[in-house]
């Protein structure tokens, strides 16, 4: 929740030149927890979190963001750190994605579509490669017995 809100703080100071007050991007230089509560209020109110979630895990999650850590709202992040600190290279597009769920103004809209589409097209040759891959195997295995 914290990593897509920095992001999308990020994505609207980039592509939309939006500076969104009491958060680090201004010159007041602040934490930004207000903004966070309301990013997630948002969130809430779109219906977007999990089933487990409570005004505990919301205190929890506040708590988290005034840290000093890699959570920190007063840490400006990118899209590059995120995919690096999960090691995941598509959980920035995710995290993204999310933030466009909560906020409702599309950024990058068409991009991520056409993203999206590549990535299922990734992930069906991975698995058409793997299948072909082990049935070559079982063609080798049986063909040396």
């Amino acid at each position: 929740m914290i990593n897509a809100y920095r992001l999308r703080l990020d994505d609207d100071s980039k592509f939309l030149n939006v500076l969104h007050e009491d958060t680090i991007f201004t010159t007041t230089n602040i934490q930004g927890l207000t903004v966070l509560d309301r990013f997630i209020q948002m969130a809430e109110l779109e219906g977007l979190m999990p089933g487990w979630w409570n005004s505990n895990e919301m205190t929890v999650c506040i708590a988290t963001g005034s840290s000093e850590g890699w959570s920190s709202t007063k840490r400006k992040i990118t899209i590059k750190d995120v995919n690096e600190h999960y090691g995941d290279p598509l959980m920035g597009l995710q995290l993204r994605i999310f933030g466009e769920q909560v906020i409702g103004k599309e950024l990058i809209h068409d991009h991520l579509v056409k993203i999206l589409e590549i990535q299922v097209i990734l992930e069906q040759c991975s698995e058409f490669l793997s299948h072909h891959h082990e049935t070559k195997e079982g063609t080798k295995t049986d063909a040396s017995s």
